[in-house]
């Protein structure tokens, strides 16, 4: 299956925050586009990262993946769950 947009890659240090708020169970708040291009909304704790065929992904409390540049507003509270 094709993708319908280019991966558009993020910038190391914005991957770097949500790794780090991976490992130390930050919870996170954010906004993305939808594959239909809606805004959605996200608030929990990230559950994995993984890099597929030079594409980013996060994984998501409902075990759903995200494309890391989908994400258009996000928040960490740096502070454990």
């Amino acid at each position: 299956m094709e993708r319908k947009n280019k991966y558009q890659p993020i910038d190391c240090d914005y991957h770097d925050t949500l790794e780090e708020a991976l490992v130390l169970k930050w919870r996170v708040q954010f906004d993305y586009l939808d594959d239909d291009g809606k805004q959605q909304s996200y608030i929990g704790l990230l559950q994995d990262l993984k890099t597929e065929k030079g594409e980013e992904f996060v994984k998501l409390e409902n075990e759903s993946w995200l494309r890391l540049d989908k994400l258009t507003h996000v928040k960490i509270h740096k502070e454990p769950k």
